[in-house]
């Protein structure tokens, strides 16, 4: 977990713009498409779980940061052998217990009943309901810990996990940018 976490922090450390920009992305190597509000940045890592032994992920985040708050897309998938569609659903809440375990998470809410920030499943998605959490983070560790605020949307593939996550300040953190980032992501091109 603690690696997801600088992997967030380590995308922080890119240029901050001052206004939304939003930009239509597309990944058509991981096929899906979403509107950043200023230009993004990407990482891969590979990541040894302990639970199931011997698992590994790929991880890959692409991450625009406006004023502290951080617009990202993870997408995540099993390496070595094949994964049943359950051990995608493993997956999926693994990512989201290490999220909520990045920000100190002293609240969490599931929120199924906003139509317009959660995306339509299509095909063989299954859209987990959208994650709103409240927490802790330290952006400057001169400074302590600020209170954060957290949304994110899991879309759960056959073959891999493609989650959309706000987070940030709670005092810079807009519902409005949320909202608009998170429901314009469409899981499949």
């Amino acid at each position: 977990m603690k690696l997801l976490l600088s992997l967030f922090v380590g995308l922080g450390l890119f240029g901050c713009t001052p206004e939304l920009n939003w930009r239509v992305h597309r990944e058509p190597d991981t096929n899906w498409q979403v509107s950043f509000p200023a230009k993004p940045v990407s990482v891969k890592r590979t990541i040894a779980l302990a639970d199931p032994p011997n698992s590994t992920i790929e991880l890959q985040l692409w991450a625009a940061n406006v004023n502290e708050v951080r617009y990202t897309i993870g997408h995540a998938r099993w390496l070595g052998e094949q994964r049943d569609p359950s051990g995608q659903e493993l997956l999926a809440k693994y990512l989201e217990s290490a999220m909520l375990s990045n920000i100190a998470a002293y609240q969490k809410a599931f929120d199924s009943s906003s139509s317009r920030a959660l995306a339509p499943p299509t095909g063989d998605v299954t859209v987990r309901p959208l994650l709103k959490a409240v927490g802790t983070i330290t952006l400057n560790p001169k400074q302590g810990p600020v209170d954060a605020q957290m949304w994110m949307q899991t879309h759960v593939r056959a073959d891999d996990v493609v989650e959309a996550i706000v987070l940030g300040p709670a005092d810079a953190f807009s519902d409005e940018a949320a909202e608009q980032f998170i429901s314009s992501f469409k899981p499949r091109l």
